[in-house]
């Protein structure tokens, strides 16, 4: 069966202009990268290490008639990382750059599960009937990212420069959690209708929900870049997408229902600003803080009774399917080292 998304006339508009933005930015820094490679032209190259942590969630959604059904929230707080980064500039302004990260493996806080059935039963949606808590164990996580740019003078003089880089790229998040141990609060166990936080908990022991979510976004970015005489440079960027991909498998280990989700569309709008200083002619400390926002993604979802080995579908065009976010402010901190 052939899943088709709809999307309304303002969103395509969006859509259209973003690829008609990508496909010019790709012209204009094509040709600047051919003039290079006809003149022989060596880039400086650089490497930079560096350390992150990032505080905020990752969001898991059902829907029923277009309203949350259930919601998941994966804490990252903290989930920390570490990578490299290398970059290659040439003089004319041209600029490459590729990164990547992995996460550690640990508890980053806590997994909320909420749910509101009667949305499905009484088509009723203002009280929530179910509620657990549990342990949030990353399982693994990581990040990939390229990137390439062109760098404008955009004036200055004196002891000031100021530069504006616009640059297009991909991004790829992958992620993966336990839900571990922690209580439940069925409103149905204890004879009520709605949940309230004075339901008795029954304590869960072991893995009840694992869930591993991957992204892959297509990025436009810009970036305004003012340098000082003192090796001080400071900088403000945003990145912004508004097409994404997401595939996320949702293990239920306690009723043996596994849910694959596929999403398409929503969007990812991320301001940074940071700061770098020049220690040495060839070492450059800087540190960077960015919030990332990814939300709107709807799509389909396969239910796989994993006894049976049965599978059953639900789609965002009926007004249910999944869905998918994130939240998250990340702090870096490393040094880039000029190789040549």
């Amino acid at each position: 069966m052939v899943f088709m998304r709809i999307v309304s006339p303002c969103t395509a508009g969006i859509r259209t202009t973003f690829i008609r933005m990508i496909c010019s930015m790709m012209l204009l820094v094509s040709a600047a990268a051919a003039r290079n490679l006809a003149a022989m032209e060596a880039p400086s190259f650089s490497a930079s290490p560096f350390f992150e942590a990032a505080r905020g969630n990752a969001l898991e959604y059902v829907y029923y008639n277009d309203k949350f059904l259930s919601e998941l929230i994966w804490d990252m707080k903290p989930m920390l990382s570490a990578g490299m980064k290398a970059d290659a500039e040439w003089r004319n302004g041209v600029s490459i750059s590729v990164e990547g990260s992995l996460a550690v493996p640990m508890n980053t806080g806590i997994m909320e599960d909420s749910d509101w059935f009667n949305l499905y039963y009484y088509n009723q949606d203002t009280e929530k009937t179910n509620f657990s808590r549990h342990e949030a164990e990353l399982l693994y996580g990581g990040s990939l990212e390229a990137l390439i740019g062109k760098t404008f003078k955009a004036g200055g003089g004196g002891k000031r420069d100021i530069s504006v880089t616009p640059a297009l790229g991909i991004r790829y998040y992958r992620w993966k959690w336990d839900a571990n141990d922690g209580y439940t609060q069925y409103a149905s166990d204890s004879g009520e209708d709605v949940w309230s936080e004075d339901l008795q908990k029954t304590p869960i022991s072991g893995t009840g929900i694992s869930y591993e979510q991957q992204y892959l976004i297509p990025i436009a970015a810009v970036r305004a870049e003012l340098s000082f005489s003192t090796n001080l440079k400071i900088s403000t960027s945003v990145a912004l997408s508004p097409w994404l991909y997401c595939y996320s498998i949702d293990n239920h280990h306690l009723t043996g229902y596994d849910y694959h989700d596929i999403m398409t569309g929503g969007y990812l709008l991320e301001p940074a600003l940071a700061v770098e200083w020049t220690a040495a002619s060839k070492v450059v400390p800087f540190l960077s803080l960015k919030w990332t926002r990814i939300g709107g993604l709807r799509g389909k979802t396969g239910e796989i009774n994993t006894a049976a080995n049965t599978i059953s579908w639900s789609y965002a065009e009926d007004g249910a399917g999944p869905g998918a976010g994130l939240e998250t402010a990340v702090f870096r901190a490393g040094v880039a080292f000029s190789l040549n």
